[in-house]
């Protein structure tokens, strides 16, 4: 069986949120064991469950999980393509995705698969699968200026905070290596912009 040594919470949701917030401030050897035990937690189906032992992948959790580990030792090649292969398949046919399979897509978790896909863009092609997410974003905002949980419904401000919080400013073009090398003044591919994340060549992106 697979071995939870070097995880610190009880659901991978939280784990990887908690490594999110400590790899933009910490050296990555700090939390080594911690994103070594979370990437050996991918399922077969090349995503993460809720937590170890759930065997079903969410993209909730595998967007997180990749998020926490994109750009790190822990993370190769292979585990990158069947991670984004997961997220694939979860995807509606409107470009969104839902918390958990059977229900309806939801404007938070495909803000998180969008964060992921940026973060990832650096090392695979992702450019299909984020425009079609963002397009399932721009299409929820309500006449308000604000997003609901899913499209058509009342917008929180917790949920306007989260989409609000992956918009950039500007589109920065990338030389091929990840590293913005000039800013342009044209729209950004698949209606997103990129912004210089802490740790390059990650890169945080948002729709405009």
């Amino acid at each position: 069986s697979r071995s939870n040594v070097g995880l610190r919470s009880p659901t991978l949701d939280l784990e990887a949120r908690r490594l999110i917030a400590l790899r933009g401030s910490i050296p990555e050897v700090v939390v080594a064991n911690s994103l070594l035990a979370l990437a050996a937690l991918q399922n077969e189906d090349g995503g993460w469950g809720f937590a170890e032992g759930f065997r079903r992948s969410t993209a909730l959790e595998t967007a997180l999980v990749l998020r926490a580990l994109a750009g790190s030792s822990a993370l190769g090649p292979t585990q990158i393509r069947r991670g984004l292969t997961r997220l694939s398949s979860e995807a509606t046919q409107d470009g969104g995705f839902a918390q958990a399979a059977g229900e309806a897509p939801d404007v938070g978790t495909t803000a998180e698969v969008l964060l992921a896909l940026a973060d990832l863009a650096a090392f695979v092609d992702v450019s299909e699968l984020a425009r079609n997410a963002a397009s399932f974003i721009r299409g929820a905002l309500n006449a308000d200026g604000g997003f609901p949980a899913i499209p058509g419904g009342l917008d929180p401000l917790f949920q306007t905070a989260e989409e609000r919080r992956i918009r950039c400013a500007e589109w920065q073009e990338s030389d091929g290596s990840g590293v913005a090398s000039r800013t342009s003044s044209r729209r950004a591919p698949w209606g997103l912009c990129w912004t210089r994340a802490r740790r390059s060549p990650r890169w945080l992106a948002t729709w405009t």
